[in-house]
């Protein structure tokens, strides 16, 4: 009969393929979330470099520069809105 199957292992393998897609789905989530943030670093490094240089700094602390100010704008902007 080849590859004849009861119908409760079917149901089983659509339950395991539903599942498998919905795990793929959260993980497709997960990375453009991931995305999203990163393009937002990108965005904020790039702004306190050009910051750092229209204020004639030659180094600074990534971590801290212009971190609660340009955080502080952006809660602006959001209630703005």
């Amino acid at each position: 009969m080849g590859n004849v199957k009861d119908i409760n292992w079917h149901k089983a393998c659509l339950k395991n393929f539903q599942l498998s897609i919905q795990r793929k789905q959260e993980e497709f989530d997960r990375f453009q979330n991931d995305l999203r943030q990163a393009y937002k670093d990108c965005d904020f490094y790039e702004k306190q470099i050009l910051e750092a240089e229209k204020a004639h700094k030659d180094k600074f602390d990534r971590e801290r520069y212009l971190a609660k100010r340009i955080t502080l704008k952006q809660k602006n902007q959001c209630a703005d809105k």
